[in-house]
């Protein structure tokens, strides 16, 4: 698997596309410069819209196309997205809750329990991670 940064953004550097076409044009560029003429694309979030305009305009070059957590780049509801989510930030802060209750889980009973649960296990893991972190540095070389 292979991520990078869209021109501008993160660790890369120039200036960040004002389109999401042009950052297409871009991560069609720099599979090109790798020597792929097939891939697996993963887009999440805004990279979704990136794949689903490389898909759309590039076929040949994607051989399976994978969405997570994303939408048609502006589709319905998609411009209220920012709104939403400074709104449920706000709103899990004042109720002191992890944002997650509201970012991703649905406010019915059985989602407000998928929430708890899913919470749970995270921080089992971040336990756990924890935990070996603290033997590895306290083992004797």
């Amino acid at each position: 698997m292979i991520t990078y940064d869209n021109r501008g953004v993160g660790a890369s550097g120039g200036s960040t596309p004002d389109t999401i076409e042009a950052m297409a044009r871009d991560t069609v560029l720099f599979i090109r410069a790798l020597g792929f003429d097939r891939v697996h694309l993963l887009g999440l979030s805004m990279g979704g819209f990136i794949a689903q305009v490389i898909a759309a305009g590039e076929p040949d070059l994607v051989r399976k196309l994978i969405l997570a957590g994303t939408g048609p780049a502006g589709g319905p509801g998609i411009d209220g997205v920012t709104s939403v989510t400074v709104q449920d930030m706000l709103k899990a802060t004042l109720r002191r809750k992890d944002p997650k209750h509201y970012l991703f889980f649905t406010q019915t009973e059985g989602g407000q329990r998928a929430a708890r649960a899913f919470l749970a296990r995270l921080r089992s893991a971040r336990m756990t991670a924890a935990r070996r972190s603290r033997c590895r540095r306290s083992a004797p070389s």
